[in-house]
C-alpha cells in the first residue's frame, strides 16, 4: 500500500497524520492560523505541511470545513477572507505532490466505512460551529449535481422567532441548533454571555443554556426524522462538539425516538461521537482505498484508527 498523508484543516486546529513503512504512522496538530490574510494563513499551513512529506508519498488528501468546488473554497463562514482562493492551486506553488480536497462532513460520511461496517447506505451528521452532513447511498459518497448535497445547516425550520441567516434565508437550522447558532441565541437574552466563546465554557446547569440546548436537540431531531422518512436510512452517526453535550444530545434523541415509535417504529442505529476525528479517519480511508482493499489490509489501518482515536492531542 502506498504512503498516505492526510490533513484535516479546522476552524480551531489543523490535524495530520502520515501514514509509511508498513502502517508506521505520525500525527502532528497545530492552531489554524488566524492571521486574517489568506497568503499569510496559507505560509503557515505549507510550514506545517512540507518537513512532513517524503517522495513516497503519492498525494495529499485534505478534509476542509467549508464549501469548495475544484480546489476554490466557495464559503468558509470561519474564515471569510479564504473565500475565493485556489486552495488546490496555492498549495501546488509550493508543494508537487498531488492534491485532493474534500468537504470535511464528506470525510465524516466516509468514515462510516468503519463504523457501520459493510452497511451500503449512512448518514454523518457534524454539530459543531455549524452543521454538516454527509450521505453514502450504496456504499458510495452521496455529492448531488453540483457537488453541494449536505448542506443541512440551511434547511429551514420552524420557531416562532425570525431570523436572518448570513446565506439570505431566514431560520436556517444552524441558527438554532449549532453551537455557533446557539450562543448567538444567549446573546441575544443576555450580553453577559459575551464572556463565554464556547457553549462548554457556561455553566451545565445556567437555565437559559438548557432552553437553548433543548430547542437546538428539539429541531435538529425533527430535521432527521424527516431525513429519515424521506431516505429510509436509519444508520446515523452524529459527531461534532456539540453532540457531547448530554442535554443537547438527550433532546435529540428524544425526538427521533418519538417520531420512529410513532410511525414505522424502525430500528435506528445512532452512533454519538465514537471517533474522535472523523474527518481525519474518513480521509484515511478514501486515501488508502480501503473499500478497494484486501482483508489483511484493512485489518491494520483500522488497528491504527483505533489508536489514534484513543490518542487524544490537545493544543
Amino acid at each position: 500500500m502506498q504512503d498516505i498523508f492526510v490533513i484535516d484543516i479546522g476552524g480551531t486546529k489543523i490535524e495530520s497524520i502520515y501514514i509509511f513503512d508498513n502502517l508506521t504512522y505520525k500525527t502532528d496538530i497545530m492552531k489554524t492560523p488566524n492571521s486574517k490574510n489568506f497568503h499569510s494563513d496559507l505560509e503557515i499551513l505549507i510550514k506545517f505541511i512540507i518537513p512532513k512529506i517524503r517522495s513516497n508519498v503519492t498525494k495529499i488528501t485534505i478534509s476542509f470545513p467549508g464549501l469548495i468546488e475544484e480546489g476554490i473554497i466557495k464559503k468558509w463562514p470561519n474564515k471569510p477572507y479564504w473565500e475565493g482562493y485556489d486552495l488546490k492551486s496555492s498549495i501546488h506553488d509550493y508543494i508537487s505532490n498531488p492534491v485532493e480536497i474534500f468537504e470535511d462532513s464528506n470525510m465524516g460520511a466516509i468514515s462510516n466505512f468503519y463504523i457501520f461496517d459493510n452497511s451500503e447506505n449512512s448518514i454523518y451528521i457534524n454539530v459543531g460551529t455549524g452543521i454538516g452532513l454527509g450521505l453514502l447511498l450504496n456504499q458510495q459518497l452521496y455529492l448531488g449535481n453540483n457537488n453541494y448535497a449536505g448542506e443541512l445547516g440551511h434547511t429551514q425550520v420552524q420557531s416562532s422567532k425570525t431570523i436572518n441567516c448570513s446565506c439570505g434565508k431566514i431560520n436556517c437550522l444552524q441558527l438554532f441548533s449549532s453551537g455557533k447558532g446557539m450562543l448567538d441565541r444567549l446573546l441575544e437574552i443576555d450580553k453577559y454571555y459575551r464572556r463565554y466563546k464556547t457553549l462548554s465554557e457556561i455553566p451545565k446547569y445556567d437555565q437559559h443554556l438548557l432552553v437553548v440546548l433543548k430547542e437546538g436537540g428539539e429541531l435538529l431531531g425533527i430535521t432527521m426524522s424527516n431525513l429519515i422518512n424521506i431516505m429510509d436510512i436509519t444508520n446515523l452517526h452524529f459527531g461534532g462538539s456539540v453532540i457531547n453535550n448530554p442535554y443537547y444530545t438527550n433532546s435529540l434523541l428524544n425526538v427521533l425516538y418519538e417520531n420512529e415509535s410513532k410511525f414505522l417504529n424502525r430500528k435506528l442505529n445512532i452512533q454519538l461521537n465514537v471517533l474522535r476525528n472523523p474527518s481525519l479517519v474518513g480521509g484515511i480511508l478514501i486515501a488508502s482505498g480501503y473499500n478497494h482493499l484486501p482483508k489483511y489490509q484493512q485489518n491494520p489501518l483500522k488497528s491504527i484508527i483505533k489508536l489514534i482515536n484513543s490518542r487524544s492531542k490537545k493544543i
